[in-house]
């Protein structure tokens, strides 16, 4: 369908993804030179908010996924702020410094629980 439109410069078909979408999508739009075009499945509700860093459309629904599609095409500039902003994002939850700083931060919440734990479970052994 893409080749009979002839937007097969603009548009890139990656087939269907079923295993870590969140990270393949997050690498996808990560370069912000990509809009992506998905259902409304899996992980990717993980990754993208419809209309801010990219285009959600109902599963099994391939004229809502054509009109999406050719809403970009319609509109390229429509198309570089959503990849401008799903790049952002990316960045935002999946850059190694913050995934690392947040893994931090539970590793320091699950101690402090364990040790608040412990030290009940010590108190009650001394009454």
């Amino acid at each position: 369908m893409v080749e009979e439109k002839g937007v097969e410069e603009i548009v890139h078909t990656v087939g269907v993804l079923t295993s870590c979408l969140p990270n393949v999508t997050a690498a996808i739009v990560g370069t912000g030179q990509h809009t992506v075009v998905a259902t409304r499945t899996g992980g990717i509700i993980e990754t993208i908010i419809d209309g801010e860093n990219g285009l959600l459309v109902p599963p099994a629904e391939p004229m809502a996924l054509a009109a999406a599609v050719q809403s970009l095409v319609a509109d390229p500039e429509l198309a570089e702020q959503i990849a401008a902003r799903a790049r952002l994002s990316v960045l935002d939850r999946f850059d190694r410094s913050v995934t690392a700083d947040r893994v931090y931060e539970i590793y320091l919440e699950l101690t402090a629980r364990r040790s608040r734990a412990e030290q009940g479970l010590w108190q009650d052994h001394r009454s």
